[in-house]
């Protein structure tokens, strides 16, 4: 009978143990990526629309923040969208990007932001009025807010990434118009606050 007590109590210690490995399991596996991983990342952010593409490398500094550096091209219906051109002259940008981010990390999938970021532009012209050409360069600066949207987290062979799509708002100090004298000098008319959407997609890995 001793002998029977024994060999059962020793047999529910042993499915015990074993309840407690598929219990650590399970916890594990309901682990959520950025708590398995942290929120410190690498990765490259890209927008494509119309006559217009950004693409930009990103590097985490902490959890909250990180650094960005992006080529920009932006042709002339974008531009003209933005800063009024006159008739008979087309223009295509050229823009090299710096900016940091900061993030505040709500939930797993809605982060709100803010950036600061400063675009050094060569634009190219061309006038077939004056059959006159040049360019000119111009540095921008803009202040973004928005969410940042984190749909898709992929953990495939541990080969951790996630997929974001960034929705924001922009504030920048733009000329409401440039024009060309008959020497080719570019005039800035009316400098004045802009404000615009933006949207972009990023792909990143933890660090």
């Amino acid at each position: 009978m001793l002998d029977y007590l024994i060999s059962e109590m020793e047999e529910l210690k042993s499915q015990k143990s074993s309840d407690d490995i598929v219990v650590e399991k399970a916890d594990d596996g309901e682990k959520s990526f950025f708590v398995k991983y942290g929120h410190e990342k690498r990765g490259i952010a890209f927008m494509a629309l119309e006559d217009a593409y950004n693409i930009a490398l990103i590097e985490s500094l902490n959890k909250n923040s990180l650094f960005f550096i992006g080529y920009s091209r932006i042709g002339h219906k974008s531009m003209n969208r933005l800063i009024s051109i006159q008739d008979g002259v087309s223009v295509t940008n050229q823009m090299v990007v710096l900016g940091l981010n900061y993030m505040y990390y709500l939930t797993d999938k809605i982060n709100p932001f803010i950036s600061g970021v400063v675009g050094y532009m060569k634009t190219s012209w061309q006038d077939t009025n004056q059959n006159n050409d040049g360019d000119f360069n111009i540095i921008i600066p803009v202040v973004a807010c928005g969410l940042a949207l984190n749909p898709f987290q992929l953990d495939y062979e541990n080969f951790p990434i996630h997929v974001s799509v960034q929705v924001s708002l922009n504030f920048s100090y733009l000329p409401s118009s440039y024009e060309f004298d008959i020497n080719g000098n570019v005039i800035f008319n009316d400098w004045h606050n802009a404000v615009y959407p933006g949207m972009s997609f990023g792909i990143a890995i933890p660090k």
